[in-house]
């Protein structure tokens, strides 16, 4: 899917950013992909982990 920036830009500036507060939940193959990298980089899976709840 393309999206066009410009058209991003004019869309945000009439509808507002998302709420930021209200989280969101990630598909479980996006979920698995960030795991998969940040173990490829060197990290600790259990701090990545409980790093993401904290965050969530």
């Amino acid at each position: 899917m393309d999206i066009d920036v410009t058209d991003e830009h004019e869309r945000r500036l009439v509808q507002g950013d998302p709420d930021w507060g209200q989280g969101a939940t990630l598909h479980p193959s996006v979920w698995a992909g960030i795991q998969r990298f940040q173990v490829d980089e060197g990290w600790d899976p259990r701090a990545t982990v409980s790093f993401w709840r904290e965050l969530l």
